[in-house]
């Protein structure tokens, strides 16, 4: 009870921080402006805290009305946006209509991606941007796949981190081909796309450290959150890497909600997921960043950080309903869908 109200206090505190910021650029010219942390980010702009200039996109709409209502109303569309990328890749697999339907009904309560219901945070809009890229990239429009992961880049610092993963995605779903390319010396437009996710990840990364330093130049070196492994994303990664024996130990501390927490984002979905592992892959710097953390918000579905892997899941999940489409019968089928159904309801 005490962590889940914790983390309402915070939703809340978080809808009045993007309010506020909003209306302090709009009528002040005070960039992303707010007061919440000012002893922690002197400055007072958000970018102090978080690289988010997807925000200023948002600046137009809340002009139109500024008052929170405008961003609890964005909220639910962002999230309703997401289920035309979606339709696409569920029809890509050619499943039944009523498969179909359903999907689209489980989207719309899959927790990780709905929760929380009555605030506002930035990342809201990831799910629906990382279903168009993949969408696109899947009908082999990497242009358009682009604009989709630039946007999503633009939404919080760590997204370049699994924009690198999704180069490495890219570089598996065509190995063979990028190979074959690169043995006869030439460069396949997957080849070019995956140097170019990977480059944009690692350039973006850079650029939003900087941005945040500069606005806040004790930003990145009083991070808590991942207590001894360090306070920069340097020493923390270094640090991860060469002492695998903590690394694991830390795994295991507050074990049990962490355990909840891998079955609350997989659950629903009746760890179908598993059943695409190559998808999965963009999952891991978000699973690995929150699993490693010793804070609690990190791995906890009630917060706004499942939008990091969310729109994945369920795209590995729609994959693995497709491989038992051909190979189980649609008994087992059914009984599977009623799962997920019954997972989302209790949840």
């Amino acid at each position: 009870p005490l962590r889940r109200q914790r983390q309402m206090c915070i939703r809340d505190r978080d809808l009045g921080i993007y309010s506020q910021s909003l209306y302090s650029t709009l009528n002040h010219g005070k960039i992303l402006y707010y007061t919440a942390e000012l002893m922690g980010n002197p400055s007072g702009s958000l970018f102090g805290i978080h690289f988010s200039p997807f925000l200023f996109l948002l600046v137009p709409v809340y002009a139109l009305y500024q008052n929170p209502v405008t961003l609890l109303i964005l909220r639910p569309i962002a999230i309703s946006v997401g289920l035309i990328p979606l339709y696409w890749i569920i029809r890509e697999q050619q499943l039944n209509k009523w498969l179909t339907f359903f999907l689209a009904i489980i989207y719309l309560v899959y927790p990780p991606i709905t929760t929380p219901l009555s605030n506002f945070d930035v990342e809201v809009f990831l799910p629906a941007l990382f279903l168009f890229a993949i969408h696109y990239f899947r009908k082999g429009k990497l242009l358009h796949s682009y604009i989709f992961v630039a946007l999503a880049l633009m939404v919080n610092e760590f997204v370049p981190l699994i924009v690198m993963a999704m180069a490495v995605y890219v570089f598996l779903s065509h190995r063979e081909e990028i190979i074959n390319g690169l043995q006869s010396r030439k460069l396949t437009k997957n080849a070019i796309y995956s140097i170019t996710l990977l480059l944009s990840g690692i350039l973006v990364f850079n650029l939003a450290s900087a941005v945040i330093t500069t606005f806040n130049p004790n930003a990145l070196t009083t991070k808590w959150e991942w207590g001894e492994f360090g306070t920069s994303p340097s020493e923390i990664v270094t640090n991860v890497l060469t002492n695998p024996a903590k690394t694991f130990q830390v795994l295991l501390n507050d074990g049990q909600n962490k355990f909840f927490y891998i079955a609350a984002l997989f659950g629903p979905l009746a760890f179908l997921s598993f059943l695409d592992p190559l998808t999965l892959v963009m999952t891991l710097p978000w699973l690995m960043a929150s699993l490693l953390s010793i804070n609690p918000l990190y791995y906890a579905i009630g917060t706004q950080y499942p939008a990091f892997v969310s729109p994945f899941l369920f795209v590995a999940a729609v994959n693995g309903i497709k491989k038992l489409v051909n190979h189980s019968s649609q008994d087992v089928l059914k009984k599977i869908v009623f799962l997920m159904f019954i997972s989302c309801l209790l949840y």
